[in-house]
């Protein structure tokens, strides 16, 4: 997603496009412009976590023009949330006129970190963009939108490679031994299975799993695994928790066994459907709030200890601590 629409971004600026196979034609004064990092009328609004450890390299030259780096720097954690003062900024720049190209561009992406009052500044320029512009909100989770965003964009959406292409394409990025592990843990994705691999989050995704199943199993307490993961980003250790709830309602309704099955004693008959749906949601709220001011501790604490009432019947495998 982020370098397609990174992609679609040069090729609205260039001044020649290669329309057969619509993509910019790399020599002409706006993509030279635009490669080096300075063209004047693409913006690119995106989140201090985005900037620091996105894949995209040139996307931090850009984004500085939105972003104070200095006091970046300067945190440990950087901030995964689009400000509404980078949206007013944006706002302020986009309403000049063009300086070469014939049309101003704006990328905001990740578009779902928006936080609240960021949207809705937003909302003035989608219902009023100025002649000659385009933005391009760039997302893996519209629903993450507010529906007052979604309902002034036009959607476009990207098929995901099937799984043979993925691993054929990953033979270059990541060791035979681990790459169906990570193509599976990124949930089939194989741009996120080789940043995975390539920003040693493989094995953290891997422990995090186990401890998951263990906790469904009353092998562990839920104490202890939230504690475990709290060095982890926590926006990481909720999608990875999502996901694993998906895999369990879709073994529970459709005996689709997951990739990881064999690696406890689980048993879907007994899974609750209504509190696996439950947890999703709480999930879910939680990945939403993530934006603003949240205890992550508790909120994993929280989900944990839920995580563990999703059985039909209490004692679906013998606690290993009894």
């Amino acid at each position: 997603m982020r370098e397609f629409a990174f992609a679609l971004a040069q090729f609205f600026i260039c001044e020649s496009p290669d329309q057969s196979n619509r993509s910019a034609c790399q020599v002409c004064q706006n993509c030279r412009l635009f490669i080096a990092g300075s063209h004047p009328d693409f913006h690119a609004v995106t989140s201090e976590f985005e900037t620091v450890h996105g894949r995209i390299a040139l996307l931090t030259a850009y984004s500085d023009r939105y972003q104070d780096a200095k006091e970046r720097e300067k945190k440990s954690r950087p901030s995964r949330v689009i400000s509404v003062d980078q949206v007013r900024k944006l706002i302020s720049r986009f309403s000049t006129h063009t300086h070469i190209a014939s049309t101003r561009v704006a990328l905001i992406m990740p578009a779902d970190r928006l936080n609240t009052n960021a949207a809705n500044a937003l909302l003035k320029l989608l219902e009023e963009p100025p002649d000659q512009s385009i933005l391009i909100l760039a997302t893996s989770e519209t629903v993450r939108l507010p529906k007052t965003i979604l309902s002034r964009c036009v959607l476009f959406s990207l098929a995901a490679p099937n799984r043979q292409q993925s691993l054929h394409w990953l033979e270059d990025f990541i060791p035979d031994e681990f790459r169906i592990t990570a193509l599976d843990l990124s949930n089939n994705e194989p741009l996120n299975a080789r940043a995975m691999y390539e920003a040693g989050q493989l094995e953290d995704r891997q422990s995090y799993l186990k401890g998951l199943i263990s906790t469904l199993e009353n092998k562990i307490y839920p104490l202890d695994l939230a504690q475990k993961v709290a060095k982890m980003e926590f926006d990481n250790v909720l999608l990875w928790f999502a996901q694993f709830v998906i895999e369990l309602v879709v073994w529970k309704a459709a005996g689709q066994r997951p990739s990881w099955g064999n690696l406890g004693s689980v048993d879907p008959a007994v899974l609750s459907m209504d509190r696996l749906c439950a947890l999703y949601d709480r999930i879910t709220h939680y990945r939403k709030i993530s934006r603003g001011s949240v205890n992550e501790q508790l909120a994993m604490e929280d989900l944990l200890i839920s995580l563990q009432k999703v059985t039909e019947r209490h004692g679906m495998v013998q606690n290993a601590k009894q």
